[in-house]
Parts: C-alpha cells; structure tokens; sequence
C-alpha cells in the first residue's frame, strides 16, 4: 500500500505516516518500491518469518514427542 493508502486507516495525517513508514523501512521490517509516481510499501516477510522462528526455537512451539506423551 501507499503511505497514503495506509494513512487513510487512520486518524494521523499521510507525513506522519510515511515518518513511521521509514522507522520500519530502516529497522529493515518493510520494503519499499517505486510504482510510477508512488511509492508501495510491503511487508518485509523475511525479517517476519526469521521473528518467528526464533520465537517457537525459544518458546517451543511443541514437538511430536512432547504429545506423544501427553
């Protein structure tokens, strides 16, 4: 989506979006790219799915084993 795009979900005006747009953009969480005379913002999944896996490594999200004695 664009900044504007997003802004349009919520009460704060489109620059103040698109300045948390570039805190994300430069925690490397979204991505951006150039679509003729906008700018889309995607989310960068990668960073996401390394999140989550860190996640179930830390917390464990339950092995096979572990039900099998339950």
């Amino acid at each position: 989506m664009t900044a504007g795009e997003i802004a349009s979900h919520f009460k704060h005006s489109q620059p103040t979006v698109s300045r948390h747009l570039n805190v994300l953009k430069n925690a490397d969480l979204v991505v951006d790219q150039r679509e003729g005379t906008y700018v889309v913002y995607r989310l960068n999944t990668s960073v996401i799915q390394g999140w989550l896996s860190w996640l179930l490594d830390k917390f464990g999200g339950g092995s096979s084993n572990e039900q099998d004695e339950e």
